[in-house]
């Protein structure tokens, strides 16, 4: 669809690059080709191929312009005509084409079927061939690991020699080394007069000799061990003692601090006492003044009044306020008649008029 689109697209293209272009002027210029030229219609327009030149061709087109309008339509019609044919020519080329592709198309599938039918009649054949390549490279994996492992362990094995020449070395070393002791000690065999016969009881008795010294070396290593834990016990028991001291003369400070405040609050509380006792004891004089001064007021009270009437007694049972409330009472009384005996007095009334009446409580 998309070829034929652009077959027909074109083929318009080609008939409106036919039609007569209108100018301003009214004139038109048709695309045509003069005597001894030649036309070429490719694709999208035509083109002018000739030996004429551009001031020719413009002066043919208008002297075109003098032809009548029947002339330009069997021209137009002679040129639809022919794009008609070049279509037509066109379809049968791209209808051929199309058979081309067609065929070409079931050739294809043809070849595909057969493709497929060769894969199936292969494919156990390819599976067992998948198999074998997937063996054969798990295989040539196990062997590079192992290969790998191999040559860990040859590279392992080679510093082990090399550090077993180097050791060896060493050890011929302090052997040459040691030769020279066993010299000496060949030669202090011969020069012991008897006394060591052979290597082995001069390295037996300094093995002797060496396990003393090791064991006195101990001993003295525990004593000086035994000697510093004592010292440092003895160094933390003086600092215990003096924290100790320290502690208790702290203690004794302040219970003397506290003492100090006790004889403080004691000497207070021994002069507040002093001060309540000495209260007590003015309060009590004065109390004692003011009971006497009350029964002496209430026996002059009693002696010097002109009333033949005596107070009552008191009951056996009364308290002392009680009694000093009475006898206050009949003091009161007694102020109250001197004073208005004295007023009567001054005013000129009769005394005996006032001593006939009750002025007492009893006789009121």
């Amino acid at each position: 669809p998309r070829a034929r689109w652009s077959l027909v697209h074109w083929g318009a293209s080609l008939a409106t690059m036919a039609f007569i272009t209108q100018q301003p002027s009214g004139k038109a210029r048709f695309d045509e080709v003069a005597d001894g030229g030649k036309a070429l219609t490719v694709g999208r327009s035509t083109r002018l191929v000739g030996g004429e030149e551009r001031g020719e061709l413009e002066a043919l087109v208008f002297g075109v312009t003098q032809t009548s309008q029947s002339t330009l339509l069997l021209k137009k019609r002679k040129e639809m005509r022919e794009v008609d044919e070049a279509l037509e020519f066109m379809k049968d080329e791209f209808k051929a084409r199309m058979e081309a592709c067609d065929e070409r198309q079931r050739d294809f599938e043809s070849k595909q079927r057969e493709m497929k039918e060769q894969v199936s009649r292969f494919e156990k054949f390819v599976q067992e061939n998948d198999a074998k390549r997937a063996r054969a490279e798990q295989k040539a994996k196990l062997e590079s690991k192992m290969r790998v492992q191999q040559e860990e362990k040859l590279n392992g094995l080679r510093d082990r020699f090399a550090e077993m020449q180097e050791e060896r070395k060493v050890l011929q070393d302090e052997l040459d080394q040691l030769k020279r002791y066993q010299w000496y000690l060949e030669s202090s065999v011969e020069a012991s007069e008897g006394e060591y016969e052979e290597i082995p009881d001069i390295l037996n008795r300094f093995k002797t000799l060496s396990d003393a010294n090791l064991d006195l070396k101990r001993l003295v290593a525990e004593g000086e061990h035994e000697m510093d834990r004592i010292r440092g016990e003895l160094t933390q028991l003086r600092h215990e003692t003096q924290n100790a001291l320290l502690v208790h003369n702290s203690e004794i400070h302040t219970h003397q601090k506290n003492l100090e405040g006790m004889r403080e609050h004691a000497m207070k509380a021994d002069n507040e006492r002093e001060l309540g006792e000495r209260f007590t004891k003015d309060r009590h004089r004065e109390t004692g003044q003011v009971v006497m001064s009350i029964k002496n007021l209430y026996l002059r009270c009693v002696n010097t009044s002109r009333s033949k009437t005596r107070p009552a007694p008191l009951a056996k049972n009364a308290t002392q306020s009680q009694q000093l409330s009475e006898f206050l009472r009949i003091i009161q009384f007694r102020i109250t008649d001197l004073q208005t005996i004295a007023d009567h007095f001054q005013t000129g009334g009769a005394v005996d008029a006032l001593d006939a009446e009750p002025t007492s409580p009893q006789s009121s």
